[in-house]
């Protein structure tokens, strides 16, 4: 319907005004949905400040009062015990009566992560992936019923590593394309999950923060793609994966935490869990003394 039907008569100043105003909102309405996550962006969209660091680390004699937030993985040998049965059956009946109490003397963590990473939901038939979201979600609902009040996801569920070497190399449009269908395999799961736990390692030595920040942005805009407004925790280490304990530089470990302090709702820091691999805790660490001065620095602003 026309103004002027309406009664309404406007002259030509008015009419450069209304348009010059049309031709405004249609510029703010372009820079929002190119600024949105999947829309044209190739940065990860700064959500605002977040100094929580959550604590996965195994030391020996770790001190009990850091400055962290607790948070509880839940391994496969955990849930399993000493490992998954032949048939390959999530364990709920352990899960419902006894992890509480075995695994966490009684304790009802308020984040957990679970970690399972034998069912694998990617390169495989439609019928292995459902099969696979079937048990993870088995897995999910126990936890939940028995710890009904925490936060639970799942450990890097959603980032199949399909991306094509991000940390070393631009990937191509077709191969990050590709990745997002297969992690739309597992949308089901992160649909009824609580957070999404990225896994955001650096794996060696040849990896440059440029590297890596290549690649966190991809991760985080992917997350935020399908987690939906659901929190996001990535999982970083102060130390090479693939070389550990060999620590990785002072100056990239503060720089990613500063990065996912602005992109991210916290990160969890991980540290070896395995008995060959679990080293004793050092106070004066480089790593360890840069963390401390993030925390401050973080929680000044």
């Amino acid at each position: 319907m026309t103004l002027s039907r309406l009664g309404i008569t406007m002259n030509a100043d008015h009419r450069l005004t209304l348009n010059m105003a049309i031709f405004l909102a249609m510029l703010c309405l372009i820079a929002a949905l190119a600024a949105r996550p999947g829309h044209g962006s190739s940065e990860a969209a700064e959500t605002g400040q977040s100094c929580t660091l959550f604590d996965e680390l195994y030391f020996y004699d770790k001190p009990a009062d850091l400055p962290l937030t607790p948070i509880h993985t839940a391994y496969t040998w955990d849930i399993w015990g000493k490992g998954p049965p032949a048939d390959d059956v999530p364990p709920i009946d352990f899960i419902n009566s006894r992890y509480k109490q075995v695994v966490l003397d009684g304790e009802s963590p308020d984040l957990i992560a679970i970690n399972i990473e034998h069912w694998v939901s990617y390169n495989v038939s439609s019928r292995v992936l459902d099969e696979t979201n079937r048990k993870h979600l088995a897995v999910l609902r126990a936890f939940r019923d028995v710890f009904p009040d925490a936060t639970i996801g799942y450990y890097n569920k959603g980032f199949h590593p399909t991306h094509g070497g991000l940390d070393k190399r631009a990937a191509r449009t077709s191969v990050l394309r590709d990745w997002r269908q297969t992690n739309d395999g597992v949308q089901p799961l992160i649909d009824e999950v609580d957070a999404v736990f990225p896994s955001l390692y650096t794996n060696s030595a040849d990896v440059t923060f440029e590297g890596w920040l290549r690649k966190a942005r991809v991760y985080m805009e992917e997350a935020r793609r399908i987690a939906d407004g659901k929190p996001i925790y990535p999982y970083i280490s102060p130390f090479l994966i693939l070389d550990y304990p060999t620590p990785i530089p002072t100056e990239m470990w503060r720089q990613q935490l500063e990065f996912l302090s602005r992109n991210a709702d916290g990160a969890v820091i991980w540290t070896h869990r395995g008995r060959s691999k679990r080293t004793d805790w050092d106070e004066d660490a480089a790593w360890w003394q840069e963390t401390l001065a993030f925390i401050d620095a973080c929680q000044s602003e």
